[in-house]
């Protein structure tokens, strides 16, 4: 299982395979082997781990261009255990998503998902929820092209809770 914490799984978008925070998450995985470095497109490689990430990268200059977290399920046999970004869990359903991380910025459905996705910055968080409008994956995305002057229609704002560290 990853330690990573929840937002710094966010940075991870746009580093080289072999900068130490990617190493260091990919390490905390290993218990989990690679189960498949296939050609997804003419410019994209996907790493599939057991661990239920899936780490999309490109062959070009080895920098990952979008991360999926699975949530527990049949096909992913145990799913991603670790933290996620904004205190998001699983479990939680659409209506629980959209009261932490406010109204999306964009919704929509990809494959046969309904999805909401909000600007963060240097990138897209997208949630994806099944039939029983559970969270089924969470993907961190480059961020919107199609947003005007390439920034989100609204100011980013932190998300609604209190993370009590000690």
């Amino acid at each position: 299982m990853s330690d990573m914490r929840g937002e710094e799984l966010l940075g991870l978008l746009g580093q080289d395979l072999n900068a130490a925070a990617v190493r260091s998450f990919l390490r905390a995985l290993s218990g989990r082997a690679i189960t498949t470095a296939e050609q997804a497109s003419e410019s994209l490689r996907q790493l599939v781990l057991h661990s239920g990430v899936l780490v999309v990268e490109s062959p070009i200059d080895t920098r990952i261009v979008a991360l999926y977290l699975q949530a527990p399920d049949a096909q992913t046999e145990i799913g991603y255990q670790g933290e996620l970004p904004y205190g998001l869990q699983f479990a939680w359903t659409r209506k629980d998503v959209v009261a932490r991380l406010q109204e999306p910025d964009y919704s929509g459905v990809v494959g046969n998902r309904n999805f909401d996705a909000w600007d963060a910055g240097a990138c897209m968080l997208r949630v994806a929820y099944g039939e029983d409008d559970k969270i089924k994956s969470l993907a961190v995305l480059p961020p919107n092209p199609l947003r005007k002057g390439g920034r989100s229609r609204r100011t980013p704002r932190p998300p609604r809770y209190e993370n009590n560290e000690d």
